[in-house]
């Protein structure tokens, strides 16, 4: 008899000690998922008599672009750091460049920009110094926009 009251005890005992790892489990699948990485085709503009190339990668908190700057008539004194960012509505103008100085005839770098965004949605980078403005977009599955 004293066998049968153990028992059910002992099982209990189990069922309560597994309810925190289920509870746990239950709650890493209906957490929130991080916006994942996107990666953003290769654009080419011409502009000023200057070739411009922008690839990137962009998620919920930060966007990186690989950016060259290529001409043979003047030197290149675009201050990349002025750019602005939109990203689903909305904007950010803190990049950070890091690359080849200004001046000289090629320039490649990248060009960072930090900061949230609730979704992932249209993306458009204006970058800085041009006599009109030079601007990339790209739809929110990374293809190019015209």
């Amino acid at each position: 008899m004293t066998q049968q009251r153990r028992t059910p005890h002992l099982r209990r005992a189990l069922a309560l000690a597994g309810l925190p790892l289920a509870i746990l489990g239950m709650a890493l699948s209906v957490a929130p998922a991080q916006a994942a990485s996107r990666s953003l085709s290769t654009q080419t503009i011409a502009i000023d008599a200057v070739e411009v190339t922008v690839a990137g990668t962009v998620d919920g908190s930060r966007a990186q672009f690989s950016i060259e700057l290529n001409t043979h008539s003047g030197d290149l004194a675009n201050d990349l750091s002025k750019s602005r960012l939109t990203v689903a509505g909305v904007n950010f103008s803190n990049g950070k460049w890091s690359g080849d100085p200004v001046g000289g005839h090629h320039r490649s770098g990248r060009l960072t920009f930090v900061g949230r965004t609730k979704q992932l949605g249209t993306i458009s980078l204006r970058l800085s110094g041009w006599t009109k403005a030079l601007t990339f977009r790209w739809s929110a599955k990374g293809q190019p926009l015209r």
